[in-house]
């Protein structure tokens, strides 16, 4: 199960983490930030965004990834930077020694053991094919709509993330 802890207040970025490190994740973040009160909610399956384009990012194509129980859900056009971002993310230690991966995103933060590392680094290569047609597509069929906005506008809406050839995704 992934739960998702938020500061009470909304100060804090949300953190989807692993159920087994939510306790230590908490204790961690009142040990570095005293006034740090925990909302916690539990899901099967949870969405993370490392960036984002707004309401637009509604409509591009989702792929899932499974994380034993667990299901994460990712843009298609994602996959190549979350697959970057974990293979640098430095390992980090809870007060008990607990080895943990930490990615910060926009909005959230994404928390994963050792082991969901490891297993969700393989899935997106795996699928880092099928993410990039799936992403050509998505934005192939909305080049007339950038166009337009840009004749519109003087200025272009969003330029298509470039996933293929990426030196830095191995």
């Amino acid at each position: 199960m992934w739960s998702t802890c938020r500061d009470k207040s909304f100060y804090f970025k949300a953190h989807l983490v692993d159920e087994q490190l939510v306790e230590l994740l908490v204790e961690d973040l009142q040990q570095r930030h005293p006034g740090f009160l925990p909302k916690l909610s539990r899901s099967q399956s949870a969405f993370f965004e490392p960036g984002g384009y707004g309401m637009y990012a509604l409509k591009q194509p989702k792929l899932f990834f499974s994380l034993g129980e667990k299901e994460l859900k990712l843009d298609a056009v994602k996959v190549a930077e979350l697959a970057l971002d974990l293979r640098l993310a430095k390992p980090r230690s809870f007060s008990d020694g607990t080895v943990y991966y930490k990615v910060h995103s926009r909005y959230c933060c994404l928390v994963l053991t050792e082991q969901d590392r490891g297993v969700l680094l393989t899935e997106l290569d795996a699928k880092r094919e099928e993410a990039e047609q799936q992403a050509d597509i998505f934005f192939g069929a909305q080049k007339e709509v950038f166009a337009e906005y840009e004749r519109v506008h003087g200025s272009p809406l969003i330029i298509q993330p470039r996933l293929k050839g990426r030196e830095d995704f191995n």
